[in-house]
């Protein structure tokens, strides 16, 4: 199926790395407060505490061309309701591509918490490594 918001980038649902994806949110929308889910499972993120033309929104351009999310480290996040398809109870792969401008002090690029039985996610360490 071809993504209405990036031309030419398609999702194969046959792909064996593709096979129990829960979300894919590519941050390329490059206006508005929401981010697709391109997965095919419809869960949408709404920016939170994120205000295009402050130290956070929508940026584009380099160092990697397209667009992306400026989030200032310090309480700006997507948030995506929970849903089902959210509860990994096996095994899972997490994958994000984060360019941090300062030094990283346990910011959460992923996390899936709250009264969840089985929490994860993916955080940065002042030592730019990464918890999960």
């Amino acid at each position: 199926m071809p993504i209405a918001n990036l031309p030419g980038l398609m999702l194969d649902r046959t792909d064996p790395i593709n096979r129990g994806q829960v979300g894919w949110w590519p941050m390329n929308e490059a206006a508005g407060e929401r981010v697709n889910d391109i997965s095919g499972n419809n869960l949408t993120g709404a920016f939170t505490n994120i205000v295009q033309g402050t130290t956070s929104g929508w940026t584009g351009g380099p160092p990697f061309g397209g667009h992306s999310v400026l989030m200032d480290q310090t309480n700006d996040y997507v948030l995506v309701n929970h849903s089902p398809k959210l509860a990994i109870l096996g095994d899972i792969s997490i994958c994000a591509w984060v360019w941090f401008t300062g030094n990283p002090t346990g910011y959460p690029a992923i996390q899936k918490g709250g009264s969840y039985p089985n929490p994860y996610g993916l955080s940065s360490q002042p030592d730019r490594k990464w918890n999960f």
